[in-house]
């Protein structure tokens, strides 16, 4: 994980490829493809391996847990017209 967080991953055919930082706005949350775009992040960079498939079009982070109410958040905006029952 630490090479990840310098700029750096191991590619798909092992090699070292540099990865661009999200915007600090995403860095930490799950978010949607909608708010990737509007940050400015590449589809390309959607796909690193410190990113992990959340669901359809949402990304999360990996490498971290989070709660209820921050993956109910980008759910919600992901879908905007479903519901979400505790």
């Amino acid at each position: 994980m630490d090479n990840v967080k310098s700029g750096a991953a191991v590619g798909q055919n092992g090699a070292m490829v540099r990865i661009s930082p999200l915007p600090e706005n995403l860095s930490n949350v799950p978010f949607t493809v909608h708010e990737a775009r509007a940050s400015g992040v590449p589809a390309k960079r959607l796909r690193a391996n410190d990113l992990a498939d959340g669901g359809r079009l949402i990304y999360l982070p990996a490498g971290r847990e989070f709660q209820l109410t921050e993956r109910a958040r980008v759910l919600t905006a992901a879908t905007p017209d479903a519901w979400i029952f505790p």
